[in-house]
């Protein structure tokens, strides 16, 4: 009925949705942040060896899940900017 008299949907709560865009920008600002298990191993091979670090307690990345993981959330922050504009 709404689309019939040329209303736009309207968001009933705009500031969740600002919320999650704020959200979703921080987590992808954190990812960046992420070094990948490729490049964490070439930087070891540069260092002496000195810090000797429990491997198991480090959770790994690979290249490409942290790509994909910054893709879902750019992803995921334009859908709410969509919400928001619509």
């Amino acid at each position: 009925k709404n689309f019939m008299l040329g209303k736009k949907n309207q968001v009933g709560n705009v500031q969740y949705y600002r919320d999650a865009v704020n959200n979703y920008y921080e987590a992808y600002a954190w990812a960046s942040k992420v070094v990948c298990e490729e490049d964490a191993e070439e930087s070891k091979r540069e260092e002496s060896g000195d810090d000797e670090e429990d491997d198991d307690a480090v959770e790994t990345m690979t290249r490409d899940e942290l790509e994909e993981m910054k893709s879902t959330l750019c992803a995921n922050a334009a859908m709410a900017h969509f919400q928001l504009k619509n």
